[in-house]
């Protein structure tokens, strides 16, 4: 899994939101709790939000909503630009760019496939984007 902040730069970027892996969203009734999201929570409650279909499609849901892509989702978006995976000694991953053989690091595989494609679809013009 990776982080929601890392999932909410992917939704930023314009990775789908939908597919194979989890719907995630940050619970904001607990403080404190950045790194703890709920994940797969279409009718659990926590806090006093119900998370229902209706919440999902609300205007809330919507902006605090993000998507956890499975790694073959993310392997599969990067194209042929994704090289391999390889995982070092102290259990860090690296994402390999396919022709320049740059590495992205992650602690986890999906960490490290993200950077990957963030860096892929990131503005070729940053000046002109906001």
């Amino acid at each position: 899994m990776i982080t929601y902040e890392l999932a909410k730069k992917l939704k930023k970027a314009g990775f789908p939101q939908k597919g194979d892996g989890k719907i995630v969203i940050f619970d904001f009734s607990y403080p404190g709790q950045e790194e703890n999201p709920v994940e797969e929570w279409v009718g659990k409650a926590r806090g006093l939000k119900t998370f229902t279909p209706e919440y999902i499609g609300s205007d809330e849901g919507k902006r605090l909503m993000v998507y956890n892509p499975t790694l073959s989702e993310l392997i599969e978006a990067c194209g042929d630009e994704f090289f391999e995976l390889q995982r070092f000694p102290n259990g860090e991953f690296a994402a390999l760019h396919n022709p320049s053989g740059t590495g992205y690091d992650g602690k986890t595989p999906e960490e490290a496939v993200v950077k990957l494609w963030l860096k892929l679809n990131e503005p070729k013009n940053p000046k002109n984007s906001k």
